[in-house]
């Protein structure tokens, strides 16, 4: 059950802090003064967190890259009262983070950068190494996902490392990117999965993070927050699919999963959101320094302003939800890259500004905390059954079968004896699992696709008498969450 907002199982709003609000942005590193002016503009929104990238040279592997500029503008954040996040990762989608070697080197930096900055206690492993862009390579010369298993291995060393050096260190994983299509990079629920497989095979009985880093962005720019992704992706309104994504891989594991509803105590895992990005439209007299041509359909300011203040009041609703980072303050001077910040090149206040800071005030007033609770069965799992009475000499029969997420079904007509007989469903699935039980007098298998309806046929003719349709589905992702629906009796002849 997901999203369950069951009264036994209420979590009291006042029991969960709030989120730490904050931005993505390196234009604070870049700043001929630190930072300063941008910093207080940060604050005076009431954000208190910079997430600022640090890039790793493969080619010069322990030089801090940047570090004139890391010099100046760290410390200016820390006087500011701004918490700084280092994310880490190599300057180029480096084909070779799967080797042991350049694994080393690069957990290496990530210890110097800890060194040399100790009082920057949270580093983000990585930038979305679900996408071929950031990370090389995402499948192996027969098809099969290798860079979840890759990057589990250097977030292991990664995480041993920084937490030897400091135990107060938090490391943040994955930074996944919401969209991939699962030919050139990887969709969020399925490198989840291959992280988890390899961390099993692994026999690791220490945890891997103690954040998830998760970006958020619509699959279009005019998408509101609350447009699903189609499963295995994931955006706004898809967190859940998120959290089931991570139960599926470390539940009883090491790793902690998510809080759910109704738990209280003991070690979670907490979401990250480091990337949140809306772009919107510059007034005309606001384009001076921005560089060549729009390439998205872009919003306008009042409803950038709108999405956001949106999205802090429901995040901020969220007990799972640690951090909240929008991407950017300040926007980007190039039109090809992101001019999703609150402020406009010029320095200039979008109206998300003030939306910002007032959602941000009133974060506190959440009436109604979003709870979860992991699925046991297959996400949406239903079934439409033909009905009635049919003819003897009918020589078709079939059913409808459809899901929220991937699924593996098997199908089966059963005889019973009355019009009033429903065999157990347990006994069913089992049987179509290949196990004991009732056997069928006919079966089919297919795959379901994600919200799509799958129909199952059976030719022949049946004998007369009464029958029920059974269907199994379990999981693609986790062939342990099972779901088997039977049908009412029907009548033959």
């Amino acid at each position: 059950m997901l999203g369950a907002a069951v009264a036994a199982l209420t979590i009291a709003a006042s029991a969960s802090a709030l989120p730490t609000f904050g931005v993505a942005e390196d234009a604070t590193k870049y700043a001929d003064d630190g930072g300063r002016v941008l910093f207080d503009k940060l604050r005076a929104v009431g954000m208190v967190e910079d997430r600022i990238t640090v890039p790793w040279n493969p080619d010069d592997p322990t030089t801090i890259q940047e570090k004139a500029f890391l010099d100046r503008s760290l410390p200016v954040a820390r006087a500011k009262g701004v918490q700084v996040v280092l994310s880490v990762y190599p300057n180029k989608a480096f084909n070779g983070l799967g080797n042991d070697a350049s694994a080393a080197l690069f957990v290496g930096y990530l210890v110097k950068l800890a060194r040399t900055y100790p009082y920057v206690t949270q580093f983000i492993v990585g930038n979305e190494p679900n996408e071929r862009y950031f990370w090389q390579p995402q499948f192996g010369l027969d098809g099969a996902e290798v860079a979840g298993s890759d990057y589990e291995r250097v977030l292991a060393a990664a995480y041993d490392s920084l937490k030897s050096l400091n135990p107060n260190i938090d490391v943040i994983g994955l930074g996944l990117s919401p969209d991939a299509n699962d030919q050139t990079s990887t969709s969020p629920v399925r490198f989840l999965k291959a992280v988890g497989d390899a961390y099993r095979a692994s026999g690791r009985t220490a945890p891997l993070m103690d954040q998830l880093g998760f970006h958020i962005y619509p699959k279009t720019n005019v998408d509101q927050p609350t447009t699903h992704y189609a499963w295995p992706n994931a955006g706004a309104a898809d967190l859940d699919r998120i959290r089931q994504a991570v139960w599926d891989a470390f539940n009883g594991t090491a790793q902690p999963t998510f809080r759910e509803a109704g738990q209280s105590g003991g070690v979670v895992l907490t979401f990250k959101l480091d990337e949140i990005g809306w772009q919107a439209a510059i007034p005309a007299d606001h384009m001076a320094g921005y560089q060549n041509q729009e390439n998205v359909p872009t919003i306008s300011e009042a409803t950038q302003a709108q999405i956001y203040s949106d999205e802090i009041r429901t995040l901020s609703c969220d007990p799972t939800v640690a951090d909240v980072l929008f991407f950017h303050l300040i926007d980007e001077p190039d039109l090809r890259g992101l001019q999703s910040g609150l402020l406009r090149l010029d320095g200039s206040e979008r109206p998300a500004y003030s939306a910002v800071r007032d959602a941000i005030a009133s974060a506190a007033n959440c009436g109604s905390p979003h709870l979860w609770v992991h699925a046991s069965g297959v996400v949406g799992a239903n079934a439409s059954f033909e009905s009635g009475a049919q003819p003897a000499s009918q020589n078709v029969f079939g059913l409808n079968a459809r899901a929220d997420e991937g699924a593996d079904a098997s199908a089966g007509i059963f005889k019973v004896s009355n019009g009033t007989s429903r065999p157990n469903a347990a006994r069913i699935g089992r049987s179509l699992a290949g196990g004991a039980g009732p056997r069928p007098v006919v079966v089919a298998a297919a795959t379901l696709r994600a919200g799509l309806s799958t129909r199952f046929e059976f030719d022949g003719t049946l004998n007369p008498g009464w029958y029920v349709y059974g269907v199994r589905l379990s999981s693609t992702v986790n062939p342990s969450r099972v779901t088997t629906l039977v049908s009412p009796a029907f009548r033959v002849g």
